[in-house]
């Protein structure tokens, strides 16, 4: 045999192949797809961030029912505080509970951060 019908052998062999791995790849994707928890619910939701500084923010995480307060820096992922009372969980949810202004919970924090700056200020001047 000579090499031209060798390679075209091959290139064919080849092609099945990726179409198989491609097919599969496709099939598992769709009935697996993102589904990370119980019953296709990710098990880990992004609810905002705040970045505080270069290289350090504030993240909050919903998990498993309750809400992770996590500080990063560059170097490491530290958890300031765990909300896992349904009401408070609601309120940090943008729009959430009764009498919140409709915003997400970064800009929240954004203006809280600078109340506290500004209050801070104050009393050094004081």
């Amino acid at each position: 045999m000579d090499f031209a019908t060798e390679a075209l052998k091959m290139t064919g062999a080849l092609i099945t192949v990726l179409m198989v791995m491609g097919g599969v790849a496709v099939l598992v994707k769709r009935f697996i797809g993102n589904q990370g928890g119980i019953g296709g619910a990710p098990a880990l939701r992004l609810m905002g961030g705040l970045r505080l500084g270069p290289g350090k923010s504030v993240i909050l995480v919903e998990l498993a029912g309750e809400v992770l307060v996590l500080g990063s820096t560059a170097k490491e992922l530290t958890l300031l505080t765990r909300v896992d009372d349904p009401h408070r969980i609601e309120q940090l949810r943008p729009g959430g509970g009764i009498g919140l202004p409709s915003l997400p919970w970064s800009t929240m924090l954004m203006k809280a951060k600078a109340r506290v700056a500004c209050e801070s200020k104050e009393a050094s001047t004081a």
